[in-house]
């Protein structure tokens, strides 16, 4: 099967394939739909680590990541955006979950990942939260600063779900910028929405996940219709209404 889609052992790596010539561009085979072309219809590299899939723009990608030993979602922030997202699936099912830090709520201006990275493990969150705040540029109407989280496609009571989790401080912060980013949903992104909700979840180490479900209109299959939006808006740098860091 990988042969037939142009994909060849990567030599001196064992499990990895390629289909091409590492980060070289090719418009000819550019195709947006297609995931084994980059944007620039580059090749990419797939190895697996464990029950994983790494795809990466080079091989040497994949063996820098088969060598972290820390997995993000052993980070505080991802694993209490987890318990979020497991908070409102229920006996759904997430189908696919994107990790994201602080950056991608931000329109301009300074990049909260640049302290997240120096962040070590039991260090406190609400002096990382504090030096956010201090440094952020003026934004639009938006949430208070989070520390990361999760945007899942999922399917729950059997319709399409998108849910965002994000970690907070504390749960009186966290319900508060749930139910802040369920309105700017509802009121900047309407579509193709049908029902969005906002709760909270308790994480770890102290800190609390807001939760915010929007569920679609039931239909055959698994194609969804808001993580498809979401996803575009994200590829398009238009940004997420929900997500977005900004002024009360």
């Amino acid at each position: 099967m990988a042969e037939e889609v142009g994909f060849e052992p990567v030599e001196g790596l064992e499990d990895a394939l390629i289909n091409g010539e590492p980060m070289k561009q090719d418009f000819g085979r550019r195709n947006p739909a297609d995931p084994w072309r980059g944007s620039i219809g580059q090749a990419v590299a797939v190895g697996g680590k464990g029950a994983a899939l790494i795809h990466a723009p080079t091989p040497e990608a994949i063996g820098f990541l088969r060598a972290m030993e820390r997995s993000a979602l052993e980070t505080p922030a991802l694993a209490t955006a987890l318990a979020g997202l497991e908070s409102v699936a229920g006996e759904g099912e997430a189908l696919q979950a994107l990790p994201f830090t602080p950056v991608l709520g931000l329109e301009a201006g300074f990049d909260p990942a640049e302290l997240l990275l120096r962040a070590r493990p039991g260090q406190d969150m609400a002096v990382l939260r504090a030096e956010i705040e201090a440094r952020m540029a003026e934004t639009a109407q938006g949430l208070p600063p989070y520390f990361g989280g999760l945007l899942a496609d999922a399917q729950i009571q059997g319709r399409p779900a998108l849910v965002v989790s994000l970690a907070y401080p504390d749960c009186a912060t966290a319900q508060a910028a749930a139910e802040r980013s369920a309105g700017l949903w509802r009121a900047e992104l309407p579509e193709p929405a049908a029902e969005i909700s906002a709760s909270h979840a308790e994480g770890v180490e102290g800190l609390c996940a807001a939760v915010i479900l929007g569920l679609g209109e039931a239909q055959e299959g698994l194609a969804n219709p808001l993580a498809s939006a979401a996803l575009n808006r994200i590829l398009r740098r238009d940004g997420l209404p929900m997500l977005r860091i900004g002024a009360p």
